[in-house]
């Protein structure tokens, strides 16, 4: 089976890296990786089905209307930066001659364009979510998403698509078992980095999800009680872990739709950290959940593309 799979591969995020599903699902498969960041940059395969996902593409300010361009084929992407860029009218003596000029660019565009779009690929939409930086309310599915052929969300407050938690919960390395040697761990994100006066006087072991080593990040995580983080993955593979989190300062829309809901710590004017430590809880049944999840999923994209 071949595939066009849609992703953020930020090569220094372990997160990013590790989210997209057909990594556990289909490993045999002929994949062209293509990094959200850059949809018209890659050799795309004509025709195969489209995979986005994971990660918090939708209203990320990073991407723009990539995911929406990733739609179409590549060659429409290409098509449409070409018209961009095209020639530009910089002398009102070149007024008739840019006029007739862009008429007929115009309409070989257009007739070039409608043809691309007739793609038969199925567009499937995996686990991904919102990712709107510093907001945590009033959150909107956009009405192009209802174009993709099958949509699961990883956001579970919501009542538009089904609820279908990033995939990489599937990792192997959450069946293993990790010796506690920390209470507390801090695991931040690489671009998001806290003030170290934050927390008090009391040290804490502090890990960044930067590089993508995936076994030894889940070790890191394992090794704690309970977990610090501002990173969404952080979050979420320690809850994976059954371990206690506590999310600080959430500086996106994304941390406010887990299934499996993290307490959250805006600053010491909310009160101390140490109690919301002691209040927060685990969550046991969330790795069965969160996998069956995705089972059933892919159940579902192998009879949308006839994948065996």
């Amino acid at each position: 089976m071949k595939y066009n799979e849609i992703f953020r591969r930020d090569q220094n995020n372990v997160g990013d890296m590790f989210s997209n599903p057909l990594r556990y699902f289909s490993p045999n498969a002929e994949v062209a990786e293509i990094d959200i960041d850059v949809p018209g940059d890659v050799n795309w395969i004509d025709d195969a089905p489209v995979i986005i996902g994971g990660g918090g593409l939708i209203g990320n300010e990073h991407f723009g209307s990539n995911l929406l361009d990733c739609l179409q084929e590549p060659d429409t992407i290409a098509l449409d930066r070409m018209m961009e860029h095209s020639w530009v009218l910089s002398h009102g003596v070149n007024k008739q001659v840019f006029e007739k000029f862009r008429d007929t660019v115009d309409e070989a565009y257009r007739v070039a364009r409608e043809g691309i779009r007739k793609s038969t690929g199925p567009k499937i939409a995996w686990g991904v979510g919102h990712n709107v930086k510093d907001q945590h309310s009033n959150f909107r599915w956009p009405k192009w998403l209802k174009r993709f052929d099958l949509v699961g969300c990883r956001d579970y407050q919501q009542t538009d698509y089904r609820w279908v938690p990033c995939a990489s919960c599937m990792h192997p390395a959450f069946d293993k078992k990790y010796e506690v040697t920390n209470k507390v761990i801090w695991f931040e994100h690489k671009k998001q980095l806290i003030k170290s006066t934050e927390f008090g006087e009391s040290p804490i072991p502090r890990f960044v999800n930067s590089g993508q080593n995936f076994d030894q990040t889940i070790e890191i995580l394992g090794s704690a009680e309970t977990i610090l983080t501002n990173s969404y993955h952080g979050a979420y593979w320690g809850t994976l872990l059954n371990k206690k989190v506590v999310i600080v300062n959430p500086w996106s829309s994304k941390f406010y739709m887990f299934k499996h809901q993290p307490l959250m710590w805006h600053n010491r004017k909310s009160g101390p950290l140490e109690e919301l430590i002691e209040e927060s809880t685990t969550f046991p049944d969330a790795l069965v959940e969160c996998r069956s999840a995705n089972k059933r999923f892919w159940n579902e994209v192998k009879e949308l593309t006839h994948a065996t």
